[in-house]
Order: structure tokens, then sequence, then C-alpha cells
């Protein structure tokens, strides 16, 4: 009853904090809970090869004695936490595995088939206890079940205490949070969750303005066609939170200061290394993690109605991002009256990224230029790389003015496909103007680049622009 009624508890929309507070033995129920969080998963793999299944099918029940509820919850964490490490740690026979180990030892196993047994073993399992699992996924992120215990899923946390324990129930609580260790990150942005829900609507009245501004965007949310709504209430409603977190960022960077200060005096190496898990002096795994930093900062999640400035698309086998300002590029939006306007058709200035490695890049990060980003391929995986906007510093990146159809307009499915139009010269031809053909491609918006980090590369496709040649003659030699 009580793990069916967490289940209830983690399915629904709201986060929740839980503690199972019992007087059976705590170790038992807590094996109980993390059992009925998970899904099988061994018993819908595919089977090992028959010569194994045969090999294991004399000593099965012996197989099956030595699975415990505990050792089942030791490989779905394994699994969870690192899988290409389960058949090694399998192999050793270490810590949870012992038992396991020497049997199939024992029987002339070889070591490289443990693995599969143990897979095979741990269907079995499942297949043996069907109904202590659960019949949904709930997103079980991570548990500990040494020492001070807890779970962890996405939309809820539970703490674990025994009523044969003294203690108070929020100490509990509270040790099991320290247990868990959330990062710096993650508890600023609680905290900024916190003082939204206890002073949201207090400060909300300021982050609205005053009624006529409010009326002004409303008449514009009248007025608008509806497949341009998406742009302007998403414009609207972060022009909103941006005062609304104006007002909440002070507590939060107090609160920010207090994680700070419990750090303050340790080596930041040491300091990371504990709560992070990054050494610094692994000048690799270092520069690993600035690649992450640096394409997260300068980059974010693709999702917009239509192309905006930022977008980064892939042509055939070349990266292209887009640099016409936000406004021109709303749809059904059209400044002054060139030849080349058509109907449906939404003109852009695109700039050609050039990849480049990431060392390049760190080393020159602040030199301008650049891109890091988070780049999404067709299947949904995402990948860090790096881009310049010329092969060398100074000079002229290459731009081109290119057409999408639908008038900017972007699919709502994933992947995020549109249709460009571009001038090339692809045949040689007496007069140069007949070489000039439209060509149609199809591109992939596979990222995004933030406001800033655009106007960055913007400014370089300005500047190109802007150049004034000069007459002067340098000199031979190497003089002052």
């Amino acid at each position: 009853m009580a793990v069916r009624i967490a289940r209830e508890a983690l399915s629904n929309k709201h986060f929740n904090l839980i503690l199972v507070h019992t007087q059976e033995d705590l170790d038992e129920v807590f094996y109980e809970f993390v059992l009925g969080f998970l899904q099988p998963s061994f018993s819908i793999e595919p089977a090992p090869d028959d010569a194994t299944i045969n090999l294991l099918t004399d000593f099965e029940d012996e197989l099956a004695s030595t699975v415990t509820t505990a050792l089942y919850a030791a490989a779905r964490r394994q699994l969870l936490q690192a899988p290409d490490k389960f058949d090694r740690v399998v192999r050793t026979g270490a810590g949870p595995w012992g038992e396991l180990a020497k049997l199939l030892d024992d029987k002339g196993v070889e070591r490289n088939a443990w693995p599969d047994a143990a897979r095979h073993v741990l269907a079995l399992f499942e297949m043996s206890n069907p109904s202590r699992f659960a019949d949904r996924g709930l997103d079980v992120l991570d548990w500990e079940a040494e020492g001070t215990k807890f779970v962890r899923a996405a939309r809820g946390f539970l703490a674990f205490k025994s009523k044969r324990n003294s203690g108070s129930l929020l100490d509990a609580v509270r040790s099991a949070l320290a247990t868990w260790e959330p990062l710096p990150s993650r508890l600023m942005l609680t905290k900024l969750r916190a003082e939204m829900n206890e002073r949201g609507i207090e400060v909300q009245d300021d982050a609205l303005g005053r009624r006529d501004v409010g009326a002004v965007w409303y008449l514009r949310l009248l007025e608008q066609e509806e497949r341009t709504l998406d742009s302007l209430v998403d414009s609207t409603a972060r022009k909103h939170a941006e005062q609304l977190l104006d007002q909440l960022m002070p507590a939060v960077a107090l609160f920010a200061k207090r994680i700070r200060n419990v750090d303050v005096g340790r080596p930041p190496g040491d300091v990371i290394k504990d709560r992070f898990g990054l050494d610094i002096e692994n000048k690799t795994a270092l520069n690993d993690a600035k690649i992450g930093h640096n394409a997260f900062v300068g980059s974010k999640p693709n999702r917009s109605a239509h192309l905006e400035i930022g977008h980064v698309l892939h042509v055939d086998d070349e990266y292209w991002v887009c640099l016409t300002p936000a406004c021109d590029m709303v749809p059904k939006r059209q400044r002054g009256d060139s030849r080349d306007r058509a109907s449906g058709l939404k003109r852009f200035t695109a700039v050609k990224l050039l990849p480049r490695t990431h060392d390049k890049n760190l080393r020159d990060a602040q030199r301008g230029g650049l891109v890091f980003a988070n780049i999404e391929a067709r299947n949904g995986t995402s990948t860090r790389l790096s881009f310049a906007v010329a092969k060398r510093a100074g000079e002229s990146p290459t731009s081109m003015m290119m057409y999408v159809t639908d008038d900017g307009y972007l699919p709502t499915q994933s992947p995020v496909v549109c249709e460009l139009g571009f001038l090339s010269s692809t045949k040689d031809r007496a007069d140069p103007l007949d070489s000039l053909e439209l060509v149609r491609v199809e591109a992939h918006v596979c990222g995004m680049l933030r406001y800033e980090y655009a106007l960055e590369i913007q400014s370089h496709l300005t500047a190109s622009q802007s150049r004034i040649g000069l007459d002067f003659e340098k000199s031979d030699g190497d003089g002052d």
C-alpha cells in the first residue's frame, strides 16, 4: 500500500518530499520501495546465446538463490550510473557480486561469460517478482542504500527513518538531503524556485507593468494571425520574466554567497573534486568541462516558431548561422520594397561557420569570432562543436543571402527541417549572369546561439562590410 501511494506521488505534476517512517526492518522496506519504483530491465533484453543458457541450466536454481533484492538494486544502480562498466564490475566479482562470482567460478564458467550469466539470472528475478515492479516509468535518478538512505526521482525525494531509532523526523529528512549532496548550481535554482513560490504574487504586479502596458500587449495578441502568436507570447513572457527575476535575484545572490562561504578557505581544486567529481589537475578533463561550459553559455535549445537570429543551419555538409536582426525575421513583416521580395519567402543573411578543433577554440576563446555550441543531429543526439567565422583573426567571414520558404515558419516536430534557396554559380556560361541559378536545399535547424553571442558574430560581419581600404605603403624593413 505504501509503495503504491508513493508511486502515485511520483506520478503527479508536483515535486514531493516524502518521509517513510516505519517500524519494519529498514533495509527491507527501503529495497521494496526501490524495486517498486523500477520497471523490469534485464528480462526485456535479448537473451544470452543458447550455449550460455544450456551451461547455466544445470545449476539455475543455485544461481537464482544468489540474487537478493539488494544485489538486484545494486545491479540497476550500476546500469543507471555507468552502464558501460557493468560487464567489467561483474567480472571482478567484487562487492555484491561475490557470491554469484564464487558459484560461477566453482562451476567452471569462464570469467568472460559472467556478465551474460548475471543478466540471465537477474532477468529470472524480474520474471519471478512481477508484482513488485512498477508498471510505468517513474524517472528514478539515484538512490543510496548504505548509511542514510534516500531515493531521488524526477518528481520526488524520499527519506527513510526507522521508528526504532530516536531523533526528529525533520532531522532524518535533512540528513537524507545532505547525503544526496545536491550541486551548488542546483541549490541556487532551488532557491530561485522557493523565492518564486514565496514572493511570486507579491512581485508579479511590478513585473506586469501598468494596465495600459498589458492592454497594448493583449491588443497585439488579438490582432495577430494564429501562426504568429507563439513568437509574440514568447517575446512578451520573456520580458515579464526578466523583470520578475530582477526582483528575486538579490535573495538568490545572498544564498549563493552563503553556499560559497562554506567552501572558502579550502583549495578550489579540492572543492571541485569533492562536489563535482572533476579533477582540475587533469587537463583533458578540465578542458572537456570548459568546452561544455562554453557550449552551455553560448547556445541554447532550439525552440522557436520561426527562423531567428542565432539559428544554426546544417546545409549539406556545412554549418551556417542566421544573422539578420530579430525584427526582420518576424513572419509577414517586410521592410522596404526590394525587388527580391516574394510572398511566402523570408530573406535573411547567413554566415558560414568553419569547424575548428576544441583545443584551438579554447586557446583563443577570448579572441572573438568563435562559436561553442551544442549541436543536435537529426536523430536527436547532441554534440558539442567549435567553430570560427574566419580562418584567421581579422579576415572577413563568408556570408550569403538565403531565402526560407513558408515565410520562415518552422515545423513543430523534430527534426526541425526547412527549405532554403540561394543563388549559386553552377554552370559556365559566356554571360556570367547566366551562370547564376537558384539552388533549393533542405536545411536542418540544428542549434541556436544565445542572443548576445549571435550579436558578437554579427559584429564581425558588420565590421567586414564597413571596411575602408587605404593606399598606405608598408616598409620593407623591420625597423621600429
